[in-house]
């Protein structure tokens, strides 16, 4: 597919608000800079402080380690790239600037400041990977990928595409790293033992998807499953707990069993 489109027939439609570009199959600039990038960051800023605020009041369960750190590094990495994006928006005078490209790039690095707290704050105060920044994360990189072929298919827009490309990159990364297991950073190590895989082994798309019982499956596939085998999954299903909370309603049960209420029949009078 030929990516390469006419700079006048796309110059002139890419600072409307119309999704597609005259006879091209591609998004206009405005639109995508509106919708792709505008939205998901405004919604992401209205959100972050109550997030970062629902976090912070809790306790904290983990510790500062190489993941945090290399988390934070790559948000640092991230802001510089979106800090260069904005910069060459600033810096060019091209036809293909829309009316909200300047507004994008802004908070485009912005968010990404955003994203780097609620990442610490989110490590360190919940034994699970945020599914709010997961999910975030995933959508705007499909954004990224599509914006980057937008760029690629301009002629002079290549430096920005290769930006996008970084940050579409960068954005995956920290989509792997949520994914990582905290376990081994748990402060108060006697709750480990009470705590399921499915907890802190595992991210928002790994607990989503069932990947976390990859493993057991593995086992299952190559050998015959022992009980020493399974993984402990956790208090919330622990037989204990199941059997406190099954425990009186079985006895209820009993009881109404063993002293059914009794059953009136009222005679009525044979009708002649």
């Amino acid at each position: 597919m030929d990516f390469n489109l006419a700079n006048t027939t796309v110059g002139a439609s890419d600072d409307s608000f119309s999704p597609q570009v005259q006879r091209q199959f591609d998004f206009t600039l405005l639109f995508e800079h509106t919708i792709l990038t505008i939205l998901p960051s405004c919604l992401l800023l209205v959100a972050s402080p109550v997030y970062i605020f629902t976090f912070v009041r809790k306790p904290v369960f983990i510790r500062r380690g190489l993941l945090l750190w290399t988390k934070l590094a790559t948000a640092g990495l991230l802001f510089g790239v979106e800090l260069a994006n904005l910069i060459l928006w600033s810096w060019s005078g091209h036809s293909f600037r829309s009316s909200t490209s300047l507004a994008a790039a802004s908070l485009s690095c912005i968010t990404t400041l955003c994203v780097a707290a609620v990442l610490h704050a989110e490590h360190r105060h919940s034994l699970r990977s945020s599914a709010f920044l997961s999910v975030y994360l995933s959508i705007t990189l499909l954004f990224d990928v599509v914006k980057a072929r937008s760029y690629f298919g301009r002629s002079g827009l290549n430096a920005l595409g290769a930006l996008t490309v970084v940050v579409a990159v960068l954005k995956l990364i920290l989509v792997l790293l949520e994914e990582a297991s905290k376990r081994s950073l748990i402060r108060l190590t006697r709750f480990c033992p009470t705590l399921g895989p499915e907890t802190t082994n595992t991210g928002f798309w790994t607990r989503s998807l069932f990947l976390w019982l990859n493993t057991t499956l593995l086992i299952g596939f190559r050998n015959v499953i022992r009980a020493e085998q399974l993984q402990d999954i956790g208090p919330e299903f622990s037989s204990e707990r199941l059997f406190a909370r099954f425990e009186p309603k079985w006895k209820t049960g009993q009881s109404r069993a063993c002293h059914p209420e009794p059953m009136w029949c009222a005679d009525t009078p044979d009708s002649e």
